[in-house]
């Protein structure tokens, strides 16, 4: 791995981080100063011929061009900050990010839960940031979207059922709906079919 690289990351990201998570155990995280910055210089090469280039990658949500309207200015703003250049990439479907991660095909990179947990285990990702909503809260809100007239009023109604999950590699798509079945009691084999809609 490319230390330099990894630092100038760290930098990059601690300029709009609020907050820096230790461990995935729940202990306390600390504030960050977001006036530090590093003095390391970025010196490294890539094998396009690019230098001073960290490519930033992330779990597809959208279309590309949702995904690029969010990011973009995002990495804009990175590079006015910090003086470094990012380039956004979109991880081939066939592949999935944690790999991209593992192979260097991506620097950092903006990931849920799932594709962390991949990319820990193969290739020891370390997490820099957290990202928090309005209430300042490293939480959000998942929900099971069902027909108005399908006859679903409780999740037990779901049995024998078919059901659309979103990405596999999804937090909110796959992660949380998985436990949420499955701590009302439903496994897999209890409805009629699952699929993923990617």
């Amino acid at each position: 791995m490319r230390i330099p690289l990894l630092i100038a990351a760290a930098a990059a990201i601690a300029v709009v981080a609020v907050f820096l998570v230790f461990s995935q155990r729940g202990e306390d995280v600390q504030r960050l100063d977001l006036t530090e910055r590093t003095n390391t210089p970025v010196a490294h090469g890539y094998q396009d011929g690019e230098k001073n280039v960290l490519t930033f990658g992330f779990d597809l949500r959208s279309s590309p061009e949702e995904d690029a309207r969010q990011y973009l200015p995002f990495l804009a703003y990175l590079e006015h900050e910090t003086g470094l250049h990012f380039r956004l990439r979109f991880t081939p479907q066939a592949n999935r990010l944690s790999d991209e991660l593992a192979e260097g095909h991506v620097d950092l990179a903006a990931v849920g839960a799932v594709s962390y947990i991949r990319a820990l285990e193969g290739g020891g990702a370390v997490p820099l940031v957290r990202g928090l909503n309005s209430e300042g809260k490293a939480s959000y809100t998942s929900v099971i979207v069902v027909a108005p007239n399908g006859g679903i009023a409780a999740l037990d109604d779901l049995r024998g059922m078919r059901f659309a999950f979103g990405g596999e590699d999804s937090t909110q798509g796959h992660l949380i709906p998985r436990i949420v079945l499955n701590e009302a009691g439903i496994a897999l084999t209890d409805l009629a079919s699952h699929e993923f809609t990617g």
